[in-house]
């Protein structure tokens, strides 16, 4: 990823991230609950919503894989990372707000009070910007430390330090009640425009490598994760109305999501964003990993 493009293109992946995720949850969650009711399966309305910010988050990484190879538009690229990298943060951050704010069993009539809507705006935007804020804060102290030391002189040294400030930035979010994932991304996004910049080649490679090796490891252990999962866990409940009625909210929420807010980006937008970019970015939407990890998170079962 070329940082400028993404930097360049940030108010419009914020928009999508944001906005978009937020909008998608809403329209599949009410597009769940008009399906589940038609079709009598006994889903509240808060649960439809749940499973909305749960199926929200997207994960593109084999698009991603794709576009480099073909070495697609620089921006295009830019906008499916930005997206899917914050829109997994929006949608976490969602899922533990509507389900601290879910009512009780068998009622619906907290779901829109006013006081717990406003409590859900609140409990939202605090652990998103604080997240970001701790994440941002810790990314940027650590490339002033690699900056203004000596540590260069220390390449194994240095590479670790840099390791473990991400992981610090994940532990601090925890510890405060906000959310690790969130304060991780934002972390790596300004160690990978600051703090990379400041190490030492010999950390560079190290560090580079390292990551490389992670993300291989972790994705193949994600995907094996998913496939003994299916077998072993006891708790599986396979519905083919629930499934079809899946596909076409998400149809719906990823089609609402993408062309309206795309329409209004570029009104002020230059260039605008062609149609041909936005039928890429409506297929991108695809999904796997980070549900799993919401999934996990929230400790149930779908």
């Amino acid at each position: 990823l070329k940082k400028g493009h993404f930097f360049r293109n940030i108010g419009s992946i914020l928009m999508y991230a944001v906005c978009g995720t937020s909008l998608s949850v809403v329209v599949v969650g009410l597009v769940m609950y008009g399906f589940t009711s038609l079709v009598r399966l006994p889903f509240s309305l808060s649960e439809t919503f749940l499973f909305g910010a749960v199926i929200s988050a997207t994960d593109p990484i084999t698009v991603l894989a794709i576009f480099n190879d073909l070495k697609v538009d620089s921006d295009l690229f830019a906008l499916v990372f930005g997206e899917s990298a914050l829109n997994d943060a929006v949608a976490i951050v969602l899922s533990q707000t509507i389900e601290r704010h879910s009512p009780s069993p068998g009622s619906e009539a907290l779901l829109f009070d006013g006081r717990a809507l406003l409590n859900s705006f609140g409990h939202f935007f605090g652990v998103f910007f604080g997240s970001m804020g701790i994440g941002s804060l810790v990314g940027c102290l650590a490339s002033l430390f690699m900056k203004f030391t000596k540590i260069s002189q220390y390449p194994l040294l240095e590479a670790t330090l840099f390791i473990l400030m991400s992981y610090l930035s994940f532990l601090i979010s925890e510890a405060a009640h906000m959310t690790g994932i969130v304060s991780v991304l934002f972390c790596g996004i300004c160690q990978a425009h600051y703090t990379f910049n400041n190490l030492s080649s010999d950390s560079k490679m190290r560090t580079k490598q390292f990551f490389e090796v992670l993300t291989f490891l972790s994705e193949n252990f994600i995907f094996t994760y998913i496939g003994v999962s299916l077998f072993t866990s006891q708790a599986h409940l396979f519905n083919i109305w629930f499934i079809l009625g899946a596909f076409i909210a998400i149809f719906i929420g990823r089609l609402i999501m993408i062309y309206p807010l795309t329409a209004i980006l570029n009104v002020g937008r230059r260039p605008p964003i062609p149609m041909k970019h936005q039928h890429m970015l409506f297929f991108a939407g695809s999904y796997l990993n980070i549900n799993m990890y919401i999934v996990i998170l929230i400790k149930i079962f779908l």
